[in-house]
């Protein structure tokens, strides 16, 4: 007999019980259980917060039982201050793509389509990898916990050429967060399943209604996409993404990872077993592993998907995302039932993030600061 989850347990008590309806606006909100009141400050805060961190544009969404239950946006979409930005602005969500991706692989894996625990080398060839024997170590499961020794990077993502990637530590040795890996994953996952990730994600986006979100860029779309201002002060180019990157070129709306949000912890089509097991803290992530903080008391570790922070018994799943001049965060309280999702077009647009976040779900201090 499977384990019924948890979490799953709750959020079905929690959906029983409430009486909220899906909202798309501020305009449109339902006050759920006073979340109205925790963002009551929000439209004099964010701004300030913006201005102080030289933010053009910022789009929150958030969720609570299920339901997407308040979202607006703030400032500009385009540096030049020419349009403002709406729920419907498109931000590049960077490695927000790696928590939609991780849940593209764990369905595959349900269905049979992929082991977690065989080597991906088997049947697959990829030559920026195979040089090295330790490439038949990898497998799904090492790779989604970011344990599979490799470099976030080896050489820049969207290079015509790339070099081959060098391992740094054995796989499964320690956490270590690679885009490599994943890009890697990716290959093996579209080789194995006959279907590029957009493919893939398109058949998962239409369950979890996520319609203004995609890994490749549509030119019908830019007129919604935001410009970035990256950390010297000028205008970065919209990046037109011809090819879908698990690690890096997912683009949305914060109502469409809200969305994502409600859909992997209420929907998400996995067996419970499964979803349980995607949830469990799996490696620990120690300071050296970013060169970042991690504050005392704290405990920072990683799932098949998410990063998860650990504070006095309470828990927070989160990921954050970071493309130049886009910096864009998500996280999901299983204790209150609350996620948000908030992205921006400003390179420092994470260092006011727990302003925001807090009230709503808890202290999130720890993964900000470890995040940076």
């Amino acid at each position: 007999m499977k384990t019924i989850s948890l979490v799953r347990c709750v959020i079905s008590i929690a959906a029983i019980l409430g009486t909220l309806t899906m909202v798309y606006s501020q305009s449109q909100l339902e006050d759920p259980e006073s979340i109205s009141q925790l963002t009551a400050n929000f439209d004099q805060r964010i701004p300030i917060l913006m201005a102080k961190a030289d933010v053009q544009g910022l789009a929150i969404a958030v969720i609570k039982h299920g339901k997407l239950v308040w979202s607006n946006a703030y400032g500009h979409a385009s540096v030049e201050l020419t349009r403002k930005a709406t729920e419907n602005t498109i931000f590049e969500a960077a490695s927000l793509g790696k928590v939609v991706f991780a849940l593209i692989t764990l369905r595959l894996a349900d269905k049979g389509v992929i082991d977690l625990d065989e080597s991906i080398a088997v049947n697959f060839n990829y030559p920026l990898l195979d040089h090295d024997k330790r490439f038949f170590q990898l497998t799904p499961r090492l790779i989604l916990q970011h344990a599979s020794g490799l470099p976030n990077w080896g050489s820049y993502a969207l290079a015509e050429i790339r070099e081959m990637v060098q391992f740094k530590t054995n796989p499964g040795e320690k956490f270590g967060y690679s885009g490599e890996a994943y890009t890697a994953l990716q290959h093996f996952v579209e080789a194995r399943s006959g279907r590029s990730l957009e493919q893939l994600f398109k058949e998962m986006a239409s369950e979890a209604g996520m319609v203004n979100s995609s890994f490749i860029s549509y030119v019908e779309k830019t007129k919604q996409y935001a410009q970035a201002k990256g950390s010297d002060g000028n205008e970065r180019p919209i990046i037109l993404f011809k090819k879908p990157g698990a690690a890096y070129s997912l683009i949305s709306t914060a109502e469409d990872l809200a969305r994502f949000i409600v859909f992997y912890f209420h929907n998400s089509g996995l067996s419970n077993q499964l979803f349980d097991e995607s949830i469990q803290p799996l490696i620990s992530v120690t300071e050296d592993a970013w060169g970042a903080f991690i504050p005392e008391g704290a405990q920072i570790r990683w799932t098949l998907a998410w990063g998860l922070q650990e504070l006095k018994d309470k828990r927070v799943f989160f990921h954050a995302g970071n493309n130049g001049g886009f910096r864009s965060f998500f996280a999901y309280s299983p204790d209150r039932d609350i996620g948000v999702a908030v992205m921006t077009n400003g390179a420092d647009g994470l260092s006011f993030i727990s302003d925001i976040f807090n009230p709503l779900i808890g202290n999130i201090i720890p993964a900000t600061v470890w995040w940076g």
